[in-house]
């Protein structure tokens, strides 16, 4: 079966780069307290109306925001109960520099990263569309705008599921949602030689020869890896990380691999291996989010 690269992995990579210790992620009680910080940092009382510890999430509940913190990662969410989501204005006329703005304020304000080490990588916006029942006809309108904000550490990039920001702004200009996974780093590790991208483009061409269907390396990137809200991670390590799509006649699916960028690993790396490919509407009311 076939390999195509739409997008390859650099030729020219640092000769070395530091490994960095992450923090441990806050343990309840102390998560419960984290949650309370920030409520008071985005203009609550810092009070729970409700704390709530279900699997590994500890959730803050006040007023109409719930915020959570998730204890293997330390990734963050936060909730406008009756804004996110939901069409608060007729038509969304927020430009998406005014979002940028008012997503940068907020990141500002609460301290939910560090504005220094993290740029504005895209502005995505959740649409939703619906119509009357038995009609053909769907009417589709805008619901928000989604800052994402990017993660750098001394230039190089983060990638892979963490090392992002999500400030959601809706048509009204306020902050109605947010999502991070960006985890603290405790200290440097130890400085790592860095392998040019062989092993990474041999990787590819083996699982190329290993599935059934056609390969197409939708992204290649190179950078520090940071995985999901579920994982739990204890370094910041250089990687090759590659996300690609197989298509076997109309069934596809899109999976991502990460290959180690240095001969010395601390820990092996957590990469999600199949996730959807395109659209997945709900029946009544399909909704998705789109870059601008």
């Amino acid at each position: 079966m076939s390999l195509e690269y739409r997008e390859k992995l650099p030729e020219r990579t640092p000769d070395s780069l530091l490994v960095y210790r992450l923090a441990e992620p806050p343990a309840f009680p102390d998560s419960a307290k984290q949650m309370a910080d920030l409520a008071g940092r985005i203009g609550l009382a810092g009070k729970p109306s409700e704390t709530c510890i279900s699997d590994d999430w500890t959730v803050h509940d006040e007023g109409l925001f719930s915020l959570s913190i998730h204890t293997r990662s330390g990734g963050i969410t936060g909730r406008h109960r009756e804004r996110y989501g939901q069409p608060v204005t007729e038509s969304f006329d927020l430009d998406d520099g005014k979002a940028v703005e008012i997503a940068r304020a907020f990141v500002e304000r609460s301290r939910l990263v560090a504005l220094e080490d993290s740029t504005v990588r895209k502005v995505t916006h959740l649409r939703m569309a619906g119509g009357a029942p038995g009609s053909k006809e769907r009417v589709e309108s805008v619901l928000d705008a989604g800052v994402v904000f990017g993660r750098s550490i001394e230039g190089v990039p983060v990638d892979g599921p963490g090392g992002l920001a999500l400030i959601n702004v809706d048509g009204e200009g306020e902050v109605s949602g947010f999502s991070c996974v960006w985890r603290p780093i405790a200290e440097k590790a130890e400085e790592v030689r860095i392998l040019d991208a062989g092993r990474a483009n041999d990787t590819m061409e083996r699982i190329a020869k290993e599935v059934r269907g056609d390969t197409t390396v939708i992204k290649a990137s190179f950078g520090y890896f940071e995985s999901g809200v579920h994982d739990r991670q204890g370094f910041l390590q250089p990687a090759y990380m590659m996300v690609y799509v197989v298509q076997d006649g109309e069934v596809a699916y899109k999976s991502a691999e990460v290959v180690a960028a240095a001969e010395q690993t601390f820990e092996p790396f957590v990469a999600e291996k199949r996730f959807a490919v395109g659209r997945q509407p709900t029946r009544n009311q399909p909704r998705e989010r789109e870059s601008s």
